[in-house]
C-alpha cells in the first residue's frame, strides 16, 4: 500500500514538472511523516522562481551556520556555537530542528538553562519537531531542568547567615 501511494505521488509530481510555474496549480511535497507524504498547492509555486531562489538560499544559510555551530562546539567554544545555531533557526525556512537541537545543547552548555527550556518548549508547541525530534528536545529539556534545580540549590540564600 505504502509503495503504492509513493509510486502515484511520484508520478503526480513528475507529471506536473514541466508545466510553467507562474500557472500550474501545484501539486507539492508539503510534509513527509511516518503517516504519508502530504501534497497540496504552494505559495511557493505561485510565485514563482525568485521565490524558490530565496527558499535555496535560506536553506544554505541554515546548513552553513549548523556546520559552523557544530566547528565551534566541538572545540569547546559554546558561545559562538550557540551564535552560529541562533543565526541557523532564524531563517523561515532550512532546519529548524536541527539547529534548534543544536543551540538547546550550546545553552546546555554555557549554563543557560532557562534560554535553553523555552526554546525546546517553543519547539514542541510550534511542531517543528518529528517525533523522535520531541524525544532529544525532552531528553535535552530533562537535563537542563537538573542542572537548574541543581544550580538553584548551590546558591547561598541571601540573608540566611544574617539572622539578627
Amino acid at each position: 500500500m505504502g509503495v503504492v501511494f509513493l509510486t502515484l505521488t511520484i508520478f503526480l509530481i513528475l507529471s506536473y514538472r514541466n508545466r510553467d510555474l507562474q500557472t500550474k496549480k501545484s501539486l507539492t511535497i508539503k510534509r513527509i511523516d511516518p503517516k504519508g507524504i502530504f501534497i497540496g498547492q504552494s505559495d511557493l509555486a505561485r510565485s514563482g522562481k525568485s521565490k524558490l531562489d530565496h527558499l535555496y538560499k535560506e536553506i544554505d544559510y541554515s546548513w552553513d551556520n549548523i556546520g559552523e555551530g557544530k566547528d565551534y562546539y566541538a572545540s569547546g567554544d559554546y558561545e559562538h556555537a550557540a551564535e552560529a545555531f541562533r543565526q541557523a533557526y532564524l531563517p523561515t525556512h532550512g532546519e529548524k530542528a536541527v539547529a534548534g537541537l543544536n543551540l538547546a545543547l550550546s545553552y546546555e552548555k554555557l549554563g543557560r538553562y532557562e534560554e535553553g527550556i523555552t526554546l525546546l518548549n517553543q519547539m514542541i508547541k510550534n511542531r517543528e519537531l518529528s517525533e523522535k525530534g520531541i524525544q532529544n528536545a525532552n531528553e535535552i529539556k530533562s537535563r537542563l531542568l537538573a542542572a537548574k534545580a541543581q544550580t538553584q540549590q548551590n546558591v547561598p540564600q541571601a540573608n540566611s547567615s544574617d539572622a539578627a
